[in-house]
């Protein structure tokens, strides 16, 4: 996350949530409940309009959730740079963004490989020594 974002939701959270619990939705309507899905794409549209980024049309994007997988792949990106076992941050970034498996987050490596090439080498050389190498079968 950028700095200047960063700071964006301090500035949010110390003016909408200073009063609440961490269990409650960070982003809410005025009776406390999470907003609606309608109102979210509508001020998302808005957003894209008011930055002149062009839209595709329904399902063709930019999406709410191109986000989630932009968020999802520079996020292990990062780690795996950091030098974090995947099988680590998996499970972890899995619950941070409420999938209900680590299976349902497990196609991000997929697209965080095919965003980030240079990050298969980086893997291959830690994690390298977790399949050994095979000698192949005289008897078949």
């Amino acid at each position: 996350m950028s700095v200047s974002l960063a700071e964006m939701f301090a500035r949010y959270q110390a003016l909408f949530n200073r009063n609440k619990a961490p269990k409650d939705y960070y982003f809410r309507n005025k009776k406390g409940t999470p907003l609606k899905h309608d109102y979210v794409y509508k001020m998302y549209r808005e957003l894209l309009w008011k930055a002149r980024i062009s839209h595709g049309g329904k399902g063709k994007g930019p999406r709410i959730h191109d986000l989630r997988h932009a968020f999802c792949v520079h996020s292990l990106a990062k780690q795996v740079k950091d030098g974090v076992d995947l099988y680590v941050a998996l499970p972890i970034l899995s619950v941070y963004v409420g999938h209900n498996s680590v299976g349902a987050t497990q196609r991000y490596v997929r697209l965080t490989a095919e965003a980030h090439p240079e990050l298969i080498e980086k893997v291959s050389q830690t994690c390298a020594y977790v399949f050994p190498e095979v000698a192949e079968d005289e008897t078949d």
